[in-house]
């Protein structure tokens, strides 16, 4: 089971920074796609939009680039 989930729209090159810090701290993750993002935004969710990343172990999510 990967470590993290990575929610984060389809766009070159903005979401590195996150997959740079995990890689580094080697675990391992996986992205979700534009369409589940579209799916996430449709029901109340404390954060804005992407990117949000979720801690699978413990089950917390964190969202905005910097917190991530």
């Amino acid at each position: 089971m990967p470590d993290y989930k990575l929610y984060y729209w389809s766009v070159p090159f903005r979401s590195q920074f996150a997959f740079t810090i995990i890689a580094y701290a080697g675990k391992s993750w996986t992205e979700s796609g534009d369409a589940a993002i579209s799916t996430l935004m449709k029901v109340p969710v404390p954060f804005m939009g992407p990117p949000l990343l979720v801690n699978k172990k413990v089950d917390f999510a964190m969202a905005e680039m910097p917190a991530c």
